[in-house]
């Protein structure tokens, strides 16, 4: 009869205890994972000497070649060493791989196995054993589209949690490195990792972050570390500002964990939470630490100044017009700008910055934005152009080629 049980995502979920009943565990994990009703759940039964093995595992989510040498050597083992007494010992020798697992519950083998290691059950043996044999999808890391540099690393995050982790780990080799673990999700079972310094970062933050990521109630991360920040950070709603910084790059958020701040980065997302942060953690930029101070500093003043003429300078200059204001005349350029009337150290200063401001945006945005910032800003510059043209009133005197009347004076006649 099939074993009858709630799947977890309802919350009723019964823990159930691997027996030495090889049938009875085989049967009751393919009823909850729903074997033949689902293509990639492979199930695999094999003797071992005299004993009944079974192998579960998802395919294309484990290496098929080390699967096979792991069977490999289990065929060899001797029957008297498969017994309960001896399972150590058959973890110690006879299985040669690293990341191998006891596990005494069902609904803990059966997560594990949804989460990409295999199981491996044997008659007569009330526990199972999981082989974290996980081949990773992924791609090769590249640089971030948003966080582009001249000079420095062209590294990125990738959508999986353990290249990013390796990443950090290659930049601080610091001891008190901690990186905690969690699933979220009643269905996703998603892993998300807390990553911060223990003898820099804020215990009391730390603590905090980690209790509402356990409170977190959902089915899934549909939309990853998006739906995660909505359940980590709660601000008002009219507050339009953010309040965590996201990166792409392993060497911003090694920088950041040095500060003390705290890093949470889920699986199947290339984004690494940055928490907490204030107004000016999102105007640093990665290209100000590989330049000089000066030029740095300087770049760091051309982003405040974009920032702030973004947000006053429209407002203001609409108010002008709209109010009819009369102003100074060294300011009458800011309603009715004319080239002529701006001196040319002023016109060369701002030429300096807006070609500087234009950089940054450039390299700041992501690719598909770029050709389509370059096309409206081309169109920009004629339209500005042909604005502070100012149009000649003078009347042009052209040299008379008529000479002066003469009553006297009389054409010659032809001969």
């Amino acid at each position: 009869m099939p074993v009858e049980h709630v799947h977890k995502s309802q919350g009723t979920v019964k823990p159930e205890e691997v027996s030495e009943d090889l049938k009875h565990n085989v049967q009751w994990l393919k009823d909850y994972l729903g074997y033949k009703e689902t293509f990639d759940l492979i199930v695999r039964e094999f003797k071992i000497g005299a004993r009944n093995v079974a192998l579960i595992y998802l395919d294309s989510f484990v290496s098929q070649t080390n699967l096979t040498l792991i069977m490999q050597e289990l065929f060899k083992t001797p029957d008297d060493q498969l017994t309960h007494p001896r399972l150590q010992r058959l973890l110690n020798r006879k299985i040669p791989f690293i990341e191998i697992t006891p596990e005494t519950q069902l609904d803990k083998t059966a997560d594990q196995i949804l989460a990409g290691p295999a199981a491996l059950l044997v008659d007569g043996i009330s526990h199972a054993i999981v082989l974290d044999v996980r081949k990773y999808p992924d791609r090769t890391p590249s640089e971030p589209s948003m966080e582009r540099v001249l000079r420095g690393p062209k590294d990125g995050f990738v959508e999986t949690l353990v290249f990013n982790t390796i990443m950090i780990r290659r930049r601080l080799r610091d001891p008190n490195l901690r990186i905690e673990i969690h699933e979220v999700g009643r269905r996703s079972q998603a892993d998300v990792a807390i990553m911060f310094i223990k003898d820099i970062a804020n215990d009391f933050f730390v603590k905090q972050i980690r209790e509402r990521i356990k409170h977190v109630d959902v089915d899934a991360l549909t939309m990853s570390e998006k739906a995660l920040q909505e359940w980590i950070i709660r601000k008002p709603w009219w507050n339009p500002f953010p309040n965590s910084r996201f990166t792409e790059r392993p060497d911003v958020a090694a920088e950041h964990l040095t500060e003390g701040h705290v890093l949470v980065m889920i699986d199947t997302s290339p984004n690494a939470m940055i928490l907490p942060v204030t107004f000016f953690s999102f105007l640093q930029s990665v290209e100000e630490y590989h330049e000089d101070v000066m030029i740095g500093t300087y770049l760091k003043w051309v982003r405040f100044l974009g920032v702030a003429l973004s947000w006053f300078g429209p407002p203001l200059w609409y108010a002008l017009l709209a109010s009819h204001t009369v102003l100074p005349d060294g300011w009458q350029v800011l309603i009715h700008p004319a080239v002529t009337e701006v001196p040319v150290f002023w016109q060369l200063v701002g030429a300096e910055i807006g070609v500087d401001l234009l950089r940054l945006a450039l390299t700041f945005s992501p690719d598909p934005l770029t050709q389509s910032m370059g096309f409206f800003g081309a169109i920009g510059r004629a339209l500005g152009a042909e604005f502070v043209r100012k149009p000649l009133n003078r009347k042009v005197m052209r040299p008379s080629l008529t000479l002066p009347h003469d009553p006297t004076h009389r054409r010659p006649k032809p001969r």
